[in-house]
């Protein structure tokens, strides 16, 4: 069992630039504890079989090892070329289909890299320069993904662009993003990040795109505030609070929602309104709470056109008294026609 920190690190990296030697180091059922700067327990990563050694037909000293993290296993390749000043790495997790390949050179003070990720099919390439104050990184393709990374205080900001995007992917690996989450990996007052996500057509929707998703993590506190998607070309939906509260038993999702209506009819038609109840609508607002792993809403403060109305409460509260509170297509649209049918009285 290892406690990582810095002396365990050091002790790793060692073996990657040691002189040629026959022996090996092996290490078998083993387990890493990750703890943050308090020595708070952070999550753990299993260790099945790792083997150092020196591979003189190729001149390099090699870790391979075969792991586990969040009950993900993968394959870990590193290989150090003293003679040509580059290390070479290779991650390998079949269960969610991704291939990280990663060669830098460390000839110079600012070290030069290449990382190529593979994931579900979709094939990144982004070159860095990594220095002692931070990495700063780019896209081989234009505009796709740059950020940069300052170590101390550490800082993350970054930008991310994708043409096409399916939400089944997400919600298909909803269950790694919950384990990435309850281990508090991001829950840390040192920690500091802000990404800028932006996708242009959502595969698996027919109406949604435009996604612009904001993530912050501010000491420990995780904010998607600003968050805006479209539904066509007719309404803007805008998260303009959300924030994530996390227990031992549950992530919930906190927030504000404003749908903006540009053309309302389109919507109406789409969701099969009653023609009796296609009220003229600008707008509507409303708070809500969101368990991603009970997968069910709760909703408050209803407005439709800035105003509160009794009965768009009640209609509220009765939703909020059901057992089952979750929304697929037939339940969201037998939830839209009794909203607009109370509006309509």
């Amino acid at each position: 069992e290892f406690n990582l920190n810095k002396k365990i690190v050091n002790f790793f990296k060692k073996f990657l630039f040691t002189n040629p030697s026959e022996n090996k180091v092996v290490i078998k059922n083993s387990k890493i504890f990750y703890k943050d700067l308090n020595d708070n327990f952070l999550f753990i990563s299993k260790i099945f079989d790792s083997n150092f050694y020196y591979d003189y037909n190729k001149l390099e000293n090699i870790l391979q090892s075969k792991n586990e993290i969040f009950n993900l296993p993968f394959n870990l390749i590193v290989k150090n070329d003293y003679f040509k000043k580059k290390i070479f790495i290779n991650l390998d997790s079949s269960q969610i289909r991704l291939k990280v390949s990663n060669e830098v050179s460390y000839k110079n003070d600012i070290k030069q890299g290449l990382l190529d990720i593979n994931l579900i099919n979709k094939k990144t390439k982004f070159e860095y320069l990594l220095d002692k104050k931070s990495i700063k990184f780019n896209s081989l393709e234009k505009d796709f993904y740059k950020g940069q990374i300052d170590f101390k205080p550490f800082y993350f900001s970054s930008s991310l662009n994708y043409e096409n995007f399916s939400l089944k992917k997400v919600t298909k690996n909803k269950s790694l993003l919950i384990e990435i989450i309850k281990s508090e990996i991001l829950n840390n007052e040192n920690l500091n990040l802000d990404i800028d996500i932006y996708v242009e057509n959502l595969l698996d929707s027919e109406k949604l795109k435009d996604l612009s998703l904001k993530i912050e993590v501010v000491e420990g506190n995780i904010s998607l505030s600003n968050s805006e998607i479209k539904w066509d070309n007719d309404l803007n939906i805008k998260l303009t609070q959300g924030f994530l509260d996390i227990n031992e038993n549950d992530i919930k999702l906190l927030g504000k929602l404003i749908f903006e209506f540009k053309d309302i009819q389109n919507f109406y038609k789409f969701y099969q309104v009653k023609k009796g109840n296609r009220e003229k609508i600008k707008n509507i607002e409303i708070d809500f709470i969101y368990s991603l792993t009970g997968n069910d809403f709760r909703f408050d403060n209803l407005k439709i056109d800035n105003n509160f109305r009794e009965d768009l409460e009640k209609l509220i509260e009765s939703f909020n008294s059901k057992n089952v509170r979750v929304f697929n297509k037939i339940t969201f649209k037998n939830f839209l026609n009794n909203l607009f049918s109370v509006y309509a009285g």
